[in-house]
């Protein structure tokens, strides 16, 4: 998407968020598929599977044109359902750590962290497009 966003000379788009975000997903997909296949990674991979469909919907609605715009009202609440996916994300990995699964510490708490550093990012994210303009 960042191609489409340099062709539509949106350059403002491209965010440190952004490019953290999917560069760090890119390295977080490779690690479950190399060391965990079919193991714990589903649970994460549906939930951001669900995240990317309404987030796409949104897109979709967008895409179809002004006349269209009144039905994008629930743009700020695409954050908050992806902090919402984070803190579920945190909470399976916390859990998989105290019950002890069969997944490598390590590349566990490598995805703690990252989790971690996504919730920061996305709720300073949420706080500056959203809080100061109701404000």
């Amino acid at each position: 998407f960042k191609v489409f966003f340099v062709l539509r000379k949106k350059q403002n788009q491209i965010t440190f968020l952004h490019v953290y975000h999917h560069t760090i997903m890119a390295v977080f997909s490779w690690c479950y598929l190399k060391f965990l296949p079919g193991e714990q990674g589903v649970i994460i991979g549906f939930l951001n599977f669900l995240v990317h469909v309404i987030m796409y919907s949104y897109y979709l609605i967008a895409a179809l044109g002004p006349k269209y715009k009144k039905y994008l009202w629930w743009k700020k609440y695409m954050t908050s359902i992806q902090l919402l996916q984070f803190v579920l994300i945190l909470i399976h990995l916390i859990l998989t750590l105290i019950m002890d699964c069969r997944t490598p510490k390590a590349l566990t708490y490598f995805f703690v962290i990252v989790t971690i550093s996504f919730m920061y990012l996305f709720n300073d994210f949420y706080r500056q497009a959203y809080k100061k303009k109701m404000k």
